[in-house]
């Protein structure tokens, strides 16, 4: 009967620590997604780059692959010096897919010197010690 007792109280305990996961993974999300809006506006391409794992890849349209921070830095900078600002970001998806790892879908605008950008992601976290990060980061633009 202990042995029942015992294993009942894991499973208990294993499912709200699940969901005290998914809970954190979503206010981490949007924490880090505020951490872009916040980090575009204040034209800091360090800090950004600082939100991606130290080997994360960025997939930008009509580029080629981007691989660590310091790659992630100065593509992220060459746009700030071309006017990118205004950034939105909405979360359509979140899915945890694995003890450290999470994928987001969502949608993005900016505008870029004289032109209004729009379109999709899907960006890949990764848990590194106790906070998600960017690590996959892939979109693409629908409306000019």
């Amino acid at each position: 009967m202990r042995a029942l007792l015992f294993a009942v109280s894991l499973i208990a305990l294993a499912a709200s620590s699940q969901a005290a996961d998914r809970g954190d993974l979503k206010a981490q999300v949007e924490a880090g997604n505020a951490a872009w809006i916040a980090g575009v506006a204040k034209h800091d391409a360090a800090g950004l780059a600082a939100l991606y794992t130290e080997n994360a890849t960025m997939l930008p349209p009509d580029a080629d692959i981007l691989k660590g921070r310091p790659a992630i830095q100065k593509y992220i900078q060459a746009g700030l010096d071309d006017g990118f600002s205004n950034l939105t970001l909405t979360t359509v998806d979140l899915s945890q897919i694995g003890p450290n790892v999470a994928r987001e879908i969502g949608r993005y605008s900016y505008d870029l010197k004289n032109a209004k950008v729009a379109g999709k992601y899907v960006i890949v976290w990764r848990l590194v010690r106790g906070k998600w990060m960017f690590d996959t980061d892939i979109w693409n633009v629908t409306t000019n």
